[in-house]
């Protein structure tokens, strides 16, 4: 976990509190509703890229994921092409295969 006093020190103090070191409510409020609204909008992005859902987890799992399951839309496309036949013709077997090993 990371030390919440140094990361208040160096990312929050200075936008929460005034030149006193008074807090200040109103841009404490606004700091966490543009917090909260971040942390829903990562959490969608995860659940619709992911089973996962939670935004606390490792990125590089998020980001392995997408990666392992996601299809490079442009490559398959020059890939069928290839691998076309002289009508323009791919057997169903032959993209099964093609996806299995991609």
């Amino acid at each position: 976990m990371r030390d919440y006093q140094k990361v208040y020190e160096e990312q929050w103090k200075s936008i929460v509190e005034d030149h006193e070191g008074n807090l200040q409510k109103k841009q404490i409020q606004k700091q966490l509703a543009a917090y909260s609204a971040l942390i829903e909008n990562v959490s969608y992005v995860y659940g619709m890229l992911t089973p996962q859902r939670k935004v606390d987890e490792d990125p590089m799992i998020i980001i392995d994921y997408v990666n392992d399951t996601m299809i490079n839309r442009e490559m398959v496309i020059h890939d069928l092409e290839q691998m076309a036949n002289y009508e323009g013709m791919i057997s169903k077997e032959e993209i099964v295969e093609y996806l299995i090993h991609t």
